[in-house]
């Protein structure tokens, strides 16, 4: 059953309880009249109030057994995104029923499974991408130290050259 209909359920016994109780209170006046039984009217009044106490006892009850069911499944969700939040994406909701919170429920599930599948791939990029960079480091400072070699050879090439030239 939804959620609605398991809020309506209580609400609608109450109210067949007291139509029946109506009628049967309309069936016994009636009855009550053409016997002209005034003590069988007191008892039947005192019937009909101590069903109407019983149906509104059971009503209450069942009310506060489902909002108290709905309110624990309810807080399971919210500790699972409190646990979510922190970082660790291995907590799930089990579905307990068929009903608008269970697809709530699978729903969450989905959506906490998105969210560790982002995580890892972003996590395989970041580190691939700090590989590459840490790679590139590499290539160009050896390619600075080539260049840096490179100058002192041109400069000691042109001071060769330069001392040749003044010697010639």
């Amino acid at each position: 059953l939804g959620i609605f209909a398991k809020l309506l359920i209580p609400f609608l016994t109450i109210l067949l309880i007291l139509a029946l109780m109506i009628g049967a209170y309309v069936y016994r006046t009636v009855e009550a009249e053409t016997a002209t039984a005034s003590s069988a009217l007191g008892e039947i009044n005192l019937h009909i109030f101590l069903i109407t106490a019983c149906a509104f006892i059971v009503a209450t009850v069942l009310t506060i057994m489902m909002a108290r069911s709905l309110a624990r499944r309810f807080r399971v969700m919210k500790e699972t995104m409190e646990i979510v939040k922190s970082g660790n994406f291995s907590e799930r909701n089990i579905a307990l029923a068929n009903d608008e919170i269970g697809d709530l429920e699978t729903s969450m599930n989905y959506t906490i499974d998105q969210l560790s599948s982002n995580k890892k791939e972003i996590d395989t990029l970041t580190h691939g991408l700090e590989k590459k960079v840490e790679e590139r480091t590499t290539e160009l400072t050896n390619a600075n130290l080539q260049l840096q070699t490179l100058d002192e050879m041109k400069t000691r090439f042109t001071r060769f050259t330069e001392d040749q030239i003044g010697e010639g």
